[in-house]
């Protein structure tokens, strides 16, 4: 927590000194700014490494706008892309196993989406949860315009983390919550 607010800074030095160009910098910091990526990783769910280590996503502190995603390309350490992923802050960001798809959740709006990187600017799929019954429902609490399946009956998640469990499987986890109580959505599934 400590860090979020300098996350972006961090983010963009690290990103930056894994440029090409500055081949020395690269050579000397590669490995140790892949641990720092990935501990960032670990320790929120808003930064996320992709499986082949040559991507790197980042949620709201990653970006000047809380809704936003930055997809940096570490192979020439450039920020590749900007996603309006929500209208809220995003709380959660990963990388598919192929790495071919990025996964976002907005707790505040309850949404999941999935954004494929070779076109990051619509999203290939959309999960709109239901609030608990005890909440108020966000303003369109039924199924986005993008063909969004019915929302599942589980209570959403309010913090946590995405993991896809298999190629078409992706899994909400929330903070201090067991696997078996987060929400798991299946992608195979048509909408």
């Amino acid at each position: 927590p400590v860090l979020l607010p300098h996350l972006p800074r961090i983010l963009a030095a690290v990103v930056q000194a894994l440029a090409p160009h500055h081949s020395l910098a690269r050579e000397q910091c590669y490995h140790a700014a892949l641990r720092v990526i990935a501990a960032m990783a670990a320790c929120t769910g808003v930064v996320a490494l992709d499986p082949n280590k040559q991507r790197l996503v980042a949620g709201p502190a990653g970006s000047s706008e809380p809704g936003q995603v930055v997809i940096y390309d570490l192979r020439n350490g450039t920020r590749t892309a900007c996603v309006a992923a929500f209208s809220k802050p995003v709380t959660a960001v990963c990388f598919s196993p192929d790495a071919r798809n990025v996964a976002t959740y907005c707790a505040e709006l309850l949404s999941v989406k999935v954004w494929g990187l070779d076109n990051p600017r619509r999203a290939l799929r959309a999960f709109q949860l239901r609030a608990p019954p005890s909440a108020t429902p966000p303003a369109s609490s039924s199924s986005s315009s993008s063909g969004a399946p019915p929302p599942p009956e589980q209570s959403p998640v309010s913090t946590g983390w995405l993991r896809w469990t298999s190629e078409n499987m992706l899994h909400l986890q929330g903070s201090g919550v067991s696997p078996e109580q987060g929400l798991t959505f299946d992608l195979s599934a048509r909408p």
